[in-house]
């Protein structure tokens, strides 16, 4: 009896020692388990906060591009601005220049006119050569128009062909006065586009 007890006894521990293994099994398993789906969440959290970060850094990019953006058309607004200012001011020295010598044209008699005349033709030449803005090109256009008319006008008039000078340069007067009017106007619209 002592066999068959030993044996049960034996066959008992064998049993608690194989349940025990299970049960350590069981609970490594869980352990492992639970350290794995700890690891996935770690993981988890780690990726989105990539995310979040390359979204806020792709953010950042897209805001600073959209100032660069904006920084170049201010700038090329301002460089317009610029620009027109520098084209108003070199017409406009130009027109200066021209009102003096078409008033000196204008009180000179018949017989001297020839150097007021090339005064005005000189300072035609040099308007039509001045670099304007695309905006006043137009307006720079008209005012040659009407340097050219009115330069004719007093060539017609020293010229006096049948003693009608006067009467025959007045259509070309005339002319140079539509021309400065729609030169006054151009400039106008082209200076109030970009204020």
């Amino acid at each position: 009896m002592s066999t068959s007890a030993s044996r049960a006894d034996r066959g008992g521990y064998l049993l608690w020692v194989i349940l025990a293994g299970l049960l350590a099994l069981l609970l490594a398993a869980f352990v492992y388990r639970q350290h794995r789906t700890e690891q996935l969440k770690i993981q988890a959290e780690q990726q989105e906060m990539a995310d979040r970060a390359e979204a806020q850094r792709q953010q950042q990019l897209q805001e600073e591009e959209q100032r660069r953006e904006e920084q170049a058309q201010l700038a090329a607004a301002e460089e317009r601005r610029g620009a027109l200012t520098a084209s108003l001011k070199a017409i406009d020295e130009q027109m200066t220049l021209w009102e003096d010598a078409e008033r000196v044209a204008s009180t000179t008699g018949r017989i001297a006119l020839s150097g007021p005349v090339t005064n005005l033709q000189t300072i035609r030449r040099d308007t039509a050569q001045l670099t304007v803005t695309t905006c006043l090109g137009p307006a720079r256009d008209s005012l040659v128009k009407s340097m050219d008319a009115t330069i004719e006008g007093f060539l017609t008039f020293m010229r006096n062909d049948l003693h009608m000078g006067e009467a025959l340069s007045r259509g070309n007067f005339e002319d140079a006065s539509k021309e400065m009017a729609a030169y006054r106007q151009l400039r106008g619209i082209c200076e109030s586009q970009d204020s």
